[in-house]
Formats: C-alpha cells, structure tokens, sequence
C-alpha cells in the first residue's frame, strides 16, 4: 500500500523523489511496523535554531522514526508533548497549518517561554541513542545511491556473527541479542523480513553499521567487541 501510495503522490506531485522520505529502498529486509511514529517528538532547541538563523523550521525526516528519541546535538531527548503545562497535548504527525504551533493551544513548540525539562540520561543510554540516530542517518544519506540489499545477505551475515563471535554458543547469543534474534539463526525457516529495532540492537552489540551490513559484501570481524544492548 506504502508503496502505491508514494507513487501516486510522485505521480501527482510531478516529484519523483518522495520514495527517499520513507525508507521503501530497504522494502525486503525491513518489516513495515515499527518503523515510523504515530505521533510527532520534536526538539525546541532545534526548533529555536532553525528559526533564528533561518526565519522557517522544518521537522527533519529522522525525527520521525519510532527508535529515534534523543537530539545528540543539544544533549536531550525529543518532546512528544505540547511544552506548556496548561496543555500537554501530543501532536499528530501531519499538521496541515503549522509544524511548530501546538494543535491545540497554537502556541510555539520551541522552548521560548515555555517549561520543559531535559530529562537525564544515563552514558550508556546515550551511546545507544547516538548510535541509532548515526545509523539511521547513514541509511537515509546512502538509500538513494544504492541498490536494495537482499535479506538473504543480511541473515547470512548475522549467522556468520552466530557462528565465528558467539561460536554458536546459543545461550551466550540469546543474553546479547534475546529470544527473537536467536530464532533467526536457529530456526530451519527464516522469516522473510525482520525489525528494525532488532537489526540496531544487533549493529550496536557487534559494532556493525547498518549502512555496513547492507552494502558490504563481507564483514571483517577480527577486532570486534561484543557490547552488551541497553
């Protein structure tokens, strides 16, 4: 459906390059669930920045992914709720008269006069957030350029993680990646597609970037560290 549904647009819109603001390059190795948010988190300090050097704000494209929560930029995470406290509204996705104005109150989502709190993060919760804001953000910069990986490459390439990091060890693997990764190189039958929560939470662990995993033929896995997920 995604994908009429984007080639109808390109075809009214005379834009041919609306396929690059969804991720319909990975189609047959990324389930469709899980990928995009159903509503909107934004950060006010971007929001700020744009406007004063700019005079427009734009929500970027990464911002919309479910994984995506944390703003390496101003070390915080996103807000998922108008910033006022007599409000606290979530925002839709699509506004169809301003992305930076509550759909409620109307009033600025950036931090202005607003009170908000920048929540801590542990060191380790925010290597985990960098990591996927970088992976994500490789995947959408190289998507254009390349050709859609197969997913019988990627399932050959966890394996061959299974086999020489892990030395097949299923228990030590299942304490890394958990029930649902282990299946994938245990089970006779493979699944056709797999998350993309799962494909980050392997990338971390092994230290294998996504834009790696997809457009390498051969991974070199001497030297590599296992890190435990967060």
């Amino acid at each position: 459906f995604i994908k009429w549904f984007v080639q109808g647009l390109e075809y009214m819109t005379s834009n041919k390059n609306l396929k690059l603001l969804t991720m319909l390059t990975f189609e047959y190795i990324l389930h469709s669930k899980g990928i995009f948010k159903e509503t909107r988190a934004w950060c006010p300090d971007c929001y700020n920045e744009m406007f004063n050097a700019h005079g427009e704000v734009y929500d970027p494209l990464i911002w919309f992914f479910e994984q995506v929560n944390f703003c390496p930029k101003h070390n915080r995470t996103l807000l998922t709720k108008c910033p006022y406290i007599d409000c606290q509204s979530k925002q839709r996705t699509f506004n169809r008269y301003s992305n930076v104005h509550c759909q409620k109150c109307n009033r600025w989502l950036g931090t202005s006069d607003a009170t908000y709190t920048k929540f801590q993060m542990m060191q380790k919760e925010k290597e985990w957030q960098s990591w996927i804001n970088q992976n994500i953000g490789e995947l959408l910069i190289v998507a254009p350029n390349i050709e859609p990986p197969s997913i019988g490459k990627v399932f050959h390439m966890i394996n061959e993680c299974f086999e020489t990091q892990f030395k097949c060890n299923v228990d030590l693997f299942y304490g890394y990646m958990g029930m649902e990764f282990l299946s994938l190189c245990t089970m006779d039958r493979w699944r056709t597609k797999i998350y993309l929560d799962e494909l980050l939470k392997f990338s971390y662990c092994t230290g294998v970037g996504l834009e790696e995993l997809f457009t390498k033929d051969k991974i070199d896995w001497d030297g590599r560290k296992i890190r435990y997920p967060v």
